[in-house]
């Protein structure tokens, strides 16, 4: 799945019944894109915070640890990775 920087509002039903999702592919210019990810308003909440890995446009998920049982369903996803998809091409 891929998923920008500049989302704003999602519906409450869009990630359900896709818990084969385990890469999220983040598209930001952000240098900083793991923390673009975890401060963003919305997806961390939905989908996990990131930690930045060895590899450099590569990340790992950490799954929500909210008491919410609706987002932490079996048919919610939980990825365990994200990576960084620039928006314009490095120069």
């Amino acid at each position: 799945m891929r998923i920008g920087d500049t989302l704003r509002e999602m519906g409450v039903n869009c990630f359900y019944y896709n818990p084969k999702l385990h890469t999220v592919e983040f598209v930001t210019d952000e240098e900083d894109w793991i923390g673009a990810w975890n401060n963003h308003p919305i997806l961390p909440k939905v989908l996990g915070t990131a930690t930045a890995s060895e590899m450099e446009n590569e990340g790992n998920m950490t799954p929500i640890s909210s008491t919410n049982e609706y987002i932490l369903g079996p048919e919610w996803p939980k990825p365990s990775k994200i990576i960084r998809v620039r928006r314009t091409p490095n120069p």
